[in-house]
């Protein structure tokens, strides 16, 4: 095959090669001389190179044939999701979203969660653009998208992500965020019952002040009494 390529053969190279089983070298042949090669010949090549799982130059040379379809097809079956999404741009615009969606799944289903956040961004998929920066424990980026967000007229789904964040916060000795997310979560007593396990009252008194009913804050007030006077702090 190589022999006939410097010859100058070239449909004689490609046609070897794919007898010997080696696609890619046929499909090189055609990137390196641009002939009239046949559209036989080039679909020869393109199952020879889906058969050894090069999903990627299949497309690539589907595209080189006009064929934007199978080219996309062979694109998003090899993940080659930034060819896809080339191609998408000047084909299929509105295949571009789902496309992004799409590389964002995959590459969490490989474990790559910490790279799937932008494309989740670029897909307009907000929730799971924050469960990946959760799950990757970016957790500033997370509240700047939960922020972002429950801008809008429906926030309910973000409470329980603010909840998750302020408890990270809380672990971490974060206290200052942890706050401002649990109040953000519509669990202000959280935030009053972590100042208190802490032993930080006048935080507390602050948020329950600022935060809880006057029925809230009495019940709370009895709490706390109690757990200062079994710990004999109430008699200091």
């Amino acid at each position: 095959g190589e022999l006939q390529e410097i010859e100058g053969d070239y449909v004689r190279a490609i046609e070897l090669y794919l007898r010997g089983g080696m696609a890619a070298k046929a499909a090189s042949v055609v990137q390196r001389h641009n002939a009239n090669y046949s559209q036989e010949l080039l679909q020869k090549i393109v199952a020879g190179l889906q058969a050894s799982g090069m999903h990627d130059r299949a497309g690539a040379l589907y595209e080189r044939m006009g064929l934007i379809q199978p080219a996309m097809d062979a694109y998003r079956r090899g993940h080659a999701y930034r060819q896809a999404i080339e191609l998408a741009k000047h084909s299929q615009p509105g295949l571009v979203v789902a496309l992004e969606e799409e590389w964002g799944d995959w590459l969490v289903s490989q474990r790559q969660v910490d790279a799937a956040i932008n494309h989740y961004i670029e897909a307009g998929s907000a929730i799971k653009a924050i469960d990946a920066a959760m799950t990757a424990r970016q957790w500033h980026k997370a509240e700047m998208l939960l922020d972002q967000v429950s801008m809008g007229a429906d926030q309910s789904f973000a409470l329980p992500f603010y909840e998750k964040l302020a408890t990270h916060y809380g672990q971490s000795r974060q206290f200052d965020q942890a706050e401002r997310a649990f109040i953000k979560s519509g669990r202000p007593q959280r935030a009053v019952q972590m100042y208190v396990d802490h032993a930080q009252y006048e935080k507390a008194h602050r948020v329950a002040k600022a935060h809880l009913s006057p029925a809230e804050k009495t019940e709370l007030y009895v709490q706390l009494a109690q757990a200062l006077e079994q710990t004999g702090e109430l008699n200091k």
